[in-house]
Formats: structure tokens, sequence, C-alpha cells
């Protein structure tokens, strides 16, 4: 849907948007991940550490989006950072 230089611009507001709230975990604890869903997809912002984000988009019929995250994704990231 988007080109490659609006994919990088969303990218960057993102984690531009998610650093701003930085100031707050010690109150909310670290961010596990974001979801949104727009009309015609949903995306999810993924910290992977301070420097590295994963940013994805999931299809939008799909509604067990936390499942997914959590048990999927999450345990894939964990392994891989050891």
């Amino acid at each position: 849907m988007l080109t490659i230089e609006e994919t990088h611009e969303f990218a960057i507001n993102t984690i531009t948007r998610h650093k701003t709230r930085l100031k707050f975990e010690p109150k909310m604890g670290k961010l596990t991940y974001t979801y949104r869903r727009y009309k015609k997809m949903s995306r999810c912002l993924i910290p992977i550490n301070e420097n590295y984000y994963l940013l994805l988009t999931m299809d939008f019929d799909q509604y067990d989006f936390d499942k997914i995250i959590m048990d999927k994704i999450t345990p894939l990231i964990k392994e891989k950072k050891r």
C-alpha cells in the first residue's frame, strides 16, 4: 500500500512517538508492543532493544494478534537475542 519512502517515514514517525513516551516507563513498565488497526491494515511495533525495532503489517482480518505476538513473535525475538 505504501511506497518504500512512505514506509520509512511511517517507521521513523512510529519509533519517534515511542521514544517520546519512554519517560513513562518507570511508572508503566517497558513497552511490549503497540498495535494499531487501520481500515485497510494493521501495524505492530515491537521494541527489540533501545536501537532496534520490529515493525510489521498484519492481515486486516487477523483478530488474535495478541496471541500471535506473545506466543510466536516475542519468544522468537528473545531466542535470537541470546
